[in-house]
């Protein structure tokens, strides 16, 4: 029988899960501990090159809660796998797009970043994005983020029922089974990725930047908003526009100082560091507060950590630049 101990689990976390696979992990693992994680190395895994054999094969699974799927959009998944998983693993769907949700809303489509926060009684908390435009048909469906305490950052000019982009916050027992779900951000244009913050938040960050021009904003698009975790409620929507207005992509909190750090998508696309103008934030709504947002100049002849390479540089004396944010009325 295949046995999977906490410690093998942990250690094999840095390989893929099927097959053999180039596992980035492992290398960092196999350049701190070149004997093995503990100093002892499992079977089947091997951190000096970052190879290893996964968790083992995987096969067709259902998800626990498969009698739960008979009438979803895509119809009748009770029978249909939806995954593919290694012998001794099981998942449950929890949220469908289209199915009813705990505030009288449906699930939106397009789901994107989330992050998993620990709540009350034992429960997890998923913070969800949603890559929506305005008025986006999902399984004809354009209600999108709409939340019925009213409170969106951009209206829109659209139809009655009609809404954009945003979170939809899950919270979770112990067990997997889900408790309750609402939406916690609405108004928004293509909330991509994000990040989580030290305090207990998730930052969602749209990829859009368009402005009042195309007949349908009522509002200027491409910024972060702040969702707490544990609200029960949408948040009231508020743009931490210092942290700028560009494509937004995604964002990590360095806990140690309070910096942001966050990545654009786009070709010709910058690093950012925010620098908040509350020092070491701890609690939701320090980043609204403001701040000056840098952005990233590769020094001539730095080479890369990794093989040694060089890195194209296009400046030679500075490694941070003050980043002016551009809202044009």
């Amino acid at each position: 029988m295949y046995s999977l101990t906490r410690r093998k689990f942990i250690s094999m976390l840095s390989v893929a899960a099927a097959g053999t696979a180039v596992a980035p992990l492992a290398k960092l693992y196999a350049q701190n501990h070149p004997h093995g994680v503990f100093n002892r190395p499992e079977p089947g895994l091997c951190l000096t090159n970052g190879l290893g054999e996964g968790f083992g094969p995987i096969v067709d699974k259902l998800p626990v809660n498969a009698a739960e799927l008979t009438d979803t959009v895509a119809g009748n998944l009770s029978q249909i796998p939806l995954l593919k998983l290694p012998q001794g693993f099981s998942y449950t769907a929890l949220s469908i797009t289209g199915q009813p949700m705990g505030d009288g809303s449906v699930v939106p489509g397009d789901h994107d970043g989330m992050a998993c926060f620990l709540g009350q009684n034992g429960h997890y908390v998923l913070v969800r994005n949603h890559e929506l435009s305005p008025a986006e048909n999902k399984f004809g469906n354009r209600t999108g983020c709409l939340p019925p305490n009213g409170k969106v950052y951009d209206p829109f000019n659209l139809p009655a029922g009609q809404g954009g982009g945003g979170t939809t916050t899950l919270i979770v027992d112990r067990q997997g089974r889900l408790v309750m779900d609402y939406i916690s951000l609405g108004g928004t244009i293509r909330n991509c990725a994000g990040g989580l913050t030290p305090w207990g938040s998730w930052i969602s960050c749209e990829e859009d930047v368009s402005t009042l021009t195309n007949g349908v904003n009522t509002k200027m698009h491409g910024y972060n908003f702040e969702v707490p975790a544990m609200l029960g409620q949408a948040v009231d929507p508020i743009p931490l526009i210092d942290m700028g207005r560009f494509n937004h992509e995604a964002v990590a909190c360095d806990p140690r100082t309070g910096f942001v750090y966050q990545t654009e998508d786009r070709g010709d696309s910058l690093f950012y560091r925010f620098v908040p103008h509350v020092r070491q934030p701890r609690h939701f709504g320090d980043l609204q507060q403001g701040g000056t947002l840098y952005a990233m100049v590769i020094d001539a002849n730095i080479t890369a950590i990794c093989d040694g390479s060089s890195l194209p540089a296009f400046n030679e004396h500075a490694s941070a630049i003050p980043a002016k944010t551009c809202n044009p009325s």
